[in-house]
């Protein structure tokens, strides 16, 4: 029988990696070294580091009396196991009682009994915790039954490996698509720890290591996931499992010099909601497939950007989910334990602006401060891979987790939603707050993955331009004309977003049509509305209220509704109070001027504005109460801010 020496000399990755230089026939090697368990016991840790090391073995006993299925379609999602595969090797570790021990080997003799582990999410949760419960255990385990253990996961990365050669399968090449990180996560992992001891495993160690250079070049510069937050996030922290292990194990650094990287925690920040209102199940404006909740972390990946770019905001972020109980997933803290670092000093977002433009995107988000009952509001209008993304790819690199839904808007005041995403809904148009043109809803549509096919075979796309930014007053331009069929014959789907004062906006649709059309604005509201006679539409819920105030066409028509919005299951997601707002007649030029004011439950908001539309120009006077200018918009080919 060879040594782990001579296997790994007879398999070359490329002469230069710390895996063939120092590891082979090492273990553990993968996050954790020997030396660092003991360290992890050191009275004298940090609170960070004893606060995370409490948790994980708090998520090891809490999996003591869960049963791993021995084949696949027994759990309705298996994906847990692989998850808590390294916790109960820490708690062994670090505490030495059996029962973690005993109760790890059993999930891995399922996992053994498994035709195969697949080639998607499956695979990439258990891979991954396999090998590292492999590695940590090495030592514990006796010879017999971990020859069966390599086996196996030898045979179950193979079929994933030789899968993604083929060049037949998509994820392979869905570079900002968690079905293509999650799996990585467990190539990479299952080749640092299976190199050296059996044959042929650097093909794997090269394939990871380019799908991660493939991934790091896909990436824009903001820091935001085409997926939005919840998917995104996901995608996040199975990519940083392979950037650790392949910084470590591979030599290679594809983490500090990464500008998404170096912005993630702080988009993560610009997209969170009030910090008063955080919880387990709300925490973050919702672009695209998500609850709202984290779904994993978002703390561990934080933790590790704070150590690696000394980022005081991605440490405070860290703390303050864990702290507020917004946090999810203990599990996913493994991978940060060797990188904590409680020298760099948690900065609260005090300083960070109100406003930011993710132009990568297509996204603005703008909050009235960082006090904690603060209101928040965005507006999407962008590629869906985003620029980056099309710029070098023909392929779905974003996967279908996006929405037909440019021009959408949402805003969070005085403790909840007033005018509400979707969330994880089916991806049609009726669901969110945009427009619909003859009754017809934006490309890309389905029931289940929204279809980018129109954007990536050349059609020009969705678009934000910033025409203001200050404190007090914030003014995008969405155009949303690319994202309807042309069959509609639409030459111009403009939408002006604009916040003149806190808690008021105006939001002005200005469609130019070869023919007539009619136009609908749709508004889903957290709460039900009641007309009055001057055509104000009004409500409140538990702590907010709304107006929403139609002011051009004067004999603008409102139509009040109950939505259902359907999971990509097809069972009831949730339901929203609609209101629809359309011209009279249909038109083959429309300008749609809309008020939308919010204050707190019972709250009088005055309705008192008007608007003009002559001579090219757009003039709003807002409500006496706010103080401001009048808005005033010339929108000829190229909408100009005149004067506010």
């Amino acid at each position: 029988m060879p040594t782990s020496r001579q296997i790994a000399d007879a398999d070359v990755i490329n002469s230069a990696t710390p895996l063939e230089q120092m590891y082979a026939g090492t273990h553990p090697r993968l996050y954790l070294k020997e030396a660092d368990f003991k360290r992890l016991t050191d009275p004298a840790q940090s609170d960070l580091v004893r606060r995370t090391v409490n948790s994980l073995l708090q998520d090891a006993t809490q999996q003591l009396t869960d049963v791993c299925p021995q084949a696949m379609g027994i759990d309705e999602d298996p994906r847990r196991f692989g998850t808590a595969l390294p916790c109960l090797a820490l708690a062994w570790r670090l505490t030495g009682e059996d029962r973690y021990l005993h109760t790890a080997i059993r999930h891995m003799q399922a996992m053994n009994q498994w035709d195969d582990w697949g080639n998607d999410l499956i695979f990439g949760h258990f891979a991954h915790g396999y090998a590292v419960a492999m590695d940590w255990l090495w030592h514990d385990i006796d010879s017999a039954t971990r020859n069966v253990m390599v086996d196996c996961l030898a045979r179950n990365t193979n079929v994933l490996f030789e899968d993604w050669r083929s060049y037949k399968s998509g994820p392979p090449f869905a570079y900002t698509w968690n079905h293509h990180t999650v799996p990585l996560s467990g190539l990479t992992a299952a080749a640092c720890a299976l190199y050296g001891e059996r044959p042929n495993i650097s093909p794997w160690l090269n394939m990871a290591t380019e799908k991660v250079r493939c991934i790091t070049a896909a990436l824009g510069p903001d820091g935001v996931s085409p997926e939005s937050m919840a998917y995104g996030a996901y995608f996040a922290h199975y990519l940083m499992r392979c950037l650790l292990l392949l910084r470590d194990l591979g030599g290679i650094d594809l983490l500090s010099g990464v500008a998404w990287w170096r912005e993630y925690s702080r988009a993560l920040i610009h997209h969170t909601l009030p910090r008063r209102h955080w919880s387990r199940s709300s925490a973050f404006m919702m672009f695209g497939d998500t609850d709202g909740r984290h779904w994993y972390g978002p703390d561990p990946v934080c933790h590790i950007c704070a150590a690696v770019f000394q980022d005081g905001h991605a440490q405070w972020l860290a703390d303050a989910v864990v702290a507020d109980g917004a946090s999810e997933t203990a599990g996913e803290r493994i991978i940060s334990l060797g990188m904590l670092d409680a020298t760099v000093q948690p900065e609260p977002p005090d300083a960070l602006p109100t406003f930011v433009h993710f132009a990568d995107q297509g996204l603005a988000i703008g909050r009235s401060g960082w006090h904690g009952n603060e209101t928040v509001w965005g507006i999407r209008s962008g590629p869906p891979m985003a620029y980056s993304g099309h710029r070098a790819h023909r392929n779905p690199i974003a996967g279908g987790h996006m929405h037909a839904f440019a021009g959408t808007f949402q805003i969070f005041a005085h403790g909840q939603y007033i005018i509400a995403p979707a969330g994880y809904t089916q991806k049609w148009t009726t669901y969110h707050n945009t427009l619909m043109v003859n009754g017809r809803g934006q490309l890309g549509e389905s029931a289940a993955w929204y279809e980018d096919l129109p954007f990536r075979q050349g059609r020009p796309m969705p678009s934000m331009t910033v025409l203001h930014d200050s404190p007090q007053h914030q003014h995008v331009l969405a155009d949303m004309t690319p994202a309807y069929p042309d069959e509609l014959h639409l030459t111009k789907v403009h939408r002006h977003f604009i916040c003149p004062a806190p808690d008021c906006w105006i939001i002005i649709d200005i469609i130019d049509a070869a023919q007539p059309v009619k136009v609908e604005a749709l508004f889903h509201t957290g709460f039900s509305l009641e007309p009055a006679t001057d055509g104000t539409y009004s409500g409140g819920g538990r702590t907010a209220s709304t107006i929403i105030r139609p002011l051009w066409p004067t004999d603008t028509i409102g139509t009040r509704s109950q939505q259902e919005l359907l999971h990509t299951n097809g069972t009831i997601e949730k339901e929203l109070n609609g209101l629809t707002l359309t011209a009279p007649d249909p038109t083959a030029h429309l300008v749609l001027v809309t008020m939308v004011r919010a204050g707190e439950a019972g709250q009088h908001l005055d309705p008192g504005a008007s608007t003009d539309v002559s001579a090219g120009r757009i003039i709003v006077e807002l409500p006496a109460d706010l103080d401001c200018p009048p808005i005033d918009i010339a929108y000829a080919e190229q909408p100009v801010l005149a004067s506010t």
